[in-house]
């Protein structure tokens, strides 16, 4: 979910800043193989709202981060999408010094002043995990357990705090993002449900032959 989740945050910036068209990517270079999931998402989301997604720099440290944005500006960028793994104070103290929006996946992210995050609401899987660990230690075997994606969505926004970037907003896009986390639960859920059936057919068939179990 936080790839797409990040590809999310494109959409969100068109909803919210209309006047962007070109977004660049920070990508965490000591984690290439989420970095290029990410940049997939974003190049996926940048392609039916018409915003460009360029330029893409691989950043591997804060002192890395100078240099980055300065490429950012060279190349006229209008917002930032910035990999879960770089939110971090420096980052966001360059962002605001060179006028630029940023976004990422981490909720810690806005409190140390980036514009907005999008991604999983990180304590609930958390306590939503407890449940499975306790299910386990209860006796539950692991495989008869669903797989499921985050059900809920933590989205804090800087639209109640100061703006540094002398942004407007457009406040309609609260709604899209609560119906694309409606809709993202509900399609965990589904498929929770589908494997949980498919789960019992099998206990059934190996208990009974070939006989689907009474529902």
């Amino acid at each position: 979910m936080a790839a797409a989740a990040n590809g999310k945050s494109v959409e969100l910036f068109r909803d919210m800043l209309p006047s962007i068209r070109r977004v660049g990517v920070f990508g965490h270079a000591t984690n290439p193989v989420y970095a290029k999931a990410m940049l997939d998402e974003v190049l996926i989301a940048g392609r039916p709202t018409g915003i460009e997604i360029h330029p893409v720099v691989m950043v591997r440290g804060p002192d890395d981060l100078e240099g980055a944005f300065s490429t950012m500006k060279t190349e006229r960028a209008d917002a930032l999408v910035v990999q879960g793994s770089l939110a971090i104070k420096p980052l966001t103290d360059l962002a605001i010094k060179y006028g630029l929006p940023a976004a990422s996946t981490t909720r810690v992210f806005v409190d140390i002043g980036g514009l907005m995050s999008f991604g999983a609401d990180g304590p609930a899987s958390f306590r939503h995990g407890a449940r499975f660990v306790q299910k386990i230690l209860q006796g539950k075997h692991p495989q008869d357990l669903p797989i499921e994606q985050p059900q809920s969505s933590s989205w804090p926004s800087a639209s109640t705090r100061p703006r540094p970037w002398g942004l407007r907003y457009r406040m309609h896009f609260f709604y899209a993002q609560t119906q694309w986390s409606r809709a993202r639960a509900a399609s965990s859920s589904r498929y929770s449900a589908a494997r949980r059936r498919r789960g019992r057919w099998r206990r059934g068939r190996s208990s009974r032959g070939w006989r689907c179990p009474k529902r």
